[in-house]
């Protein structure tokens, strides 16, 4: 229905979409995740009362309306360029970006795992919780800007390097 309501969003998501190749498609079909729900190893078939939860990388329409997304079509940019990109305001940034990282040694901080394994590209010497990476020796995985936040938050790991990078300029729809 809102293509209907706002054309210029749809002519700008026909635009987007309509200019990636296969392979861009199969980067972003690796690169895109849903939410986050899972259930924690120290709890698996227990009943649990006075539970407590937060939501803490939401997409509901605050977030949609308050946030920048990415206007145009994803352009690869040299490695060189992360350290630039990584250190932009998240929510008011340049450039929204993504890309393909191998990480080494890796461990969780949390007692609730995160990354999926199924978001990887790669990973050996893994112990998985639930479907979750909660250690692993290496890994390779596409992630976002805001994933990559996220992970630095969750996990520990000693040794990164970035395979590829893409950014696309950050705007208000």
């Amino acid at each position: 229905k809102i293509s209907r309501v706002n054309k210029q969003w749809a002519t700008l998501c026909y635009e987007v979409t309509s200019a990636y190749t296969p392979d861009d498609f199969k980067r972003l079909v690796r690169l895109f995740q849903g939410g986050w729900t899972h259930a924690n190893k120290m709890f698996v078939g227990k009943t649990l009362h006075d539970v407590k939860c937060f939501d803490f990388a939401s997409s509901y329409p605050a977030v949609m309306t308050t946030r920048t997304f990415p206007l145009g079509p994803f352009v690869k940019c040299d490695v060189s360029e992360f350290p630039d990109l990584e250190a932009q305001d998240l929510n008011n940034g340049k450039y929204h970006w993504y890309m393909r990282v191998e990480l080494e040694n890796v461990v969780s901080k949390l007692d609730a795992s995160y990354w999926s394994l199924s978001k990887t590209t790669d990973c050996t010497g893994a112990t998985i919780d639930n479907g979750r990476i909660f250690a692993c020796k290496h890994m390779v995985a596409y992630m976002t800007d805001l994933d990559w936040d996220t992970f630095k938050q969750c996990y520990y790991f000693y040794g990164s390097k970035v395979l590829e990078l893409y950014k696309s300029e950050a705007g208000y729809f």
